[in-house]
């Protein structure tokens, strides 16, 4: 049976086939270049091997990682940069048909590493204020959306208005930051569009409430 081999072609001691050399991992110590088992048969060795000893598995994978950290992430980097639209489509095809998946282990990690998420969170806003106002127009959107109202606005269109009025509050004249309220409320019909909004203090606008109240005359 040997004799069937081809310059190109290596025997499977596992599966016993004759495949391809580039079917086979490389191994410096063999004196073909090449491991005995293929590929599949390997992975296939390997996953049995992880699934019988998984925390001896990862106790070692914690020990060796240090020692060939960059490498392997340069590995991979380069690997992403050669394959990076089939690995696009390859994670948005899982990503499709796995949103519950996904869903599920955003909000346990969440409620795992709440407190450092809060800790992040509030550093980044106060570091960040233009940040913050952004992430106040797309709440007010997804508000908005949540009570059918029509229209929208940009983050632009919001600093515009709160720069015309000195970003001052139209009901007690304090400075400083502003709220988004709505003249007519969402909740009686109100559009969520720039002539249906106003700039208001927190006090302001929780004093208000559900009223009609126009500020701007």
């Amino acid at each position: 049976m040997q004799s069937q081999c081809t310059t190109v072609e290596k025997f499977c001691v596992c599966c016993r086939s004759w495949k391809s050399h580039t079917d086979f991992h490389r191994n410096k110590a063999r004196s073909d270049g090449f491991h005995a088992h293929c590929k599949p048969c390997r992975c296939e060795q390997e996953r049995v091997r992880r699934a019988e000893n998984p925390d001896k598995c990862r106790e070692l994978d914690r020990l060796r990682y240090p020692a060939r950290a960059e490498t392997s992430k340069q590995r991979s980097r380069n690997w992403y940069y050669a394959n990076k639209q089939q690995y696009q489509a390859q994670r948005a095809i899982w990503r499709s048909k796995n949103k519950s998946v996904i869903s599920l282990k955003a909000k346990l990690f969440r409620l795992q590493h709440i407190e450092s998420i809060r800790k992040y969170d509030s550093q980044r806003w106060s570091n960040n204020p233009v940040r913050r106002e952004r992430h106040k127009v797309v709440n007010s959107r997804r508000h908005a959306a949540k009570k059918n109202a029509d229209g929208t606005f940009t983050y632009n269109d919001w600093a515009t208005l709160c720069k015309r009025y000195g970003n001052k509050c139209l009901c007690c004249g304090k400075v400083g930051k502003m709220t988004i309220d709505h003249i007519v409320p969402l909740v009686h019909g109100g559009p969520h569009s720039m002539s249906n909004i106003q700039p208001l203090c927190k006090s302001c606008n929780s004093s208000k409430n559900d009223k009609t109240i126009d500020y701007r005359y």
